[in-house]
This record gives C-alpha cells, sequence and structure tokens, in this order.
C-alpha cells in the first residue's frame, strides 16, 4: 500500500475508524435526511406538486407522473423509497400505507430533524469523538516532532596492545 508522506500509519487509521464506527446510526440518520432533500430537489426539477411514498416506491405527481423504486435528480443525487418511507414513518409520528408530501413540506420536515440532531446526544457524543481525534493527532505531531534521537553508537576504540 502507498501512502502520502502526511498520512498516518494504518493501525492509527484503523484505530480512528473504529473510533468513528460508533457514530455509524447518526451517519445513517444524516444520509436519510439528505434523501428527503434529494426527494424535494426531483420534485421541483419535475414540477411536481407532490410525491406520494410507499414502502417500495415514490410517484411523482405533476406535467408528468411517474411511479419508481428511487428517484435520481439531474445532479445524481438519489432518493430510494425504502429509505424516505422509513424517514417520512419516523418524522410525521405514525405509520402509513403511503404519504403524500411536497416540497415545502419535505424542506420543513428536514430542518425540523436537524434541529433535533443539534440538541442530540448522539451528535455531542460524535463532538466528544472528532475532539478525541483532534487531541490524538496532535499528540502524534507533538510526539514526532520531539522523539528522542537514538543513542549514538559509541566508536570503537582501538585496541591497545598491552
Amino acid at each position: 500500500m502507498c501512502y502520502d508522506s502526511h498520512m498516518e500509519n494504518p493501525d492509527a487509521i484503523l484505530r480512528k475508524a473504529g473510533l468513528m464506527s460508533a457514530h455509524v446510526a447518526l451517519f445513517n440518520r444524516m444520509n436519510a435526511l439528505r434523501q428527503m432533500l434529494f426527494l424535494a430537489e426531483v420534485l421541483d426539477e419535475r414540477q411536481a406538486s407532490a410525491a406520494l411514498v410507499r414502502a417500495g416506491n415514490i410517484t411523482t405527481i405533476g406535467p408528468s407522473t411517474q411511479e419508481e423504486p428511487s428517484v435520481t435528480s439531474h445532479r445524481g443525487r438519489t432518493a430510494d423509497a425504502a429509505t424516505c418511507y422509513s424517514t417520512l414513518a419516523e418524522l410525521k409520528g405514525h405509520v402509513a400505507e403511503m404519504y403524500a408530501v411536497t416540497t415545502p413540506e419535505l424542506k420543513a420536515l428536514n430542518a425540523q430533524a436537524i434541529e433535533a440532531l443539534k440538541a442530540s446526544d448522539d451528535l455531542a457524543a460524535f463532538a466528544a469523538t472528532l475532539t478525541k481525534l483532534d487531541g490524538d493527532g496532535a499528540d502524534t505531531a507533538r510526539r514526532s516532532r520531539t522523539a528522542p534521537t537514538p543513542p549514538a553508537t559509541p566508536a570503537e576504540t582501538p585496541a591497545t596492545a598491552s
């Protein structure tokens, strides 16, 4: 493997990745919320008035009504039905066969969810991990700058005749 000279060793990187794995639920949550914004983006692009979201498909209702298992914006951002459906169930606070949503509603639900995330223990724990990683990086850099130099090997002294 080739690493940049400024890159840490693989063991340190794996340790940091391990610390981040505790935050997978937060990352998944944030990804789900992003997909809600991608769905809103698709609605805007298609000039759709609303979307019907079911567990297996998304129907955009507008000039050209389309039903798909996932929708992709012109920028290549994808929102899949399963993620959008489960996220809407959580955000709306009830389970339904389908959810009808508009772009403004998707944006409002997302904004509320982001505010809740900002106040969450998950985000506080993530901040603590980042602080720890920043400290580890500073300690590593400090150790490498102040690492003791190996002791000099004494020059061999010529044997004296006795």
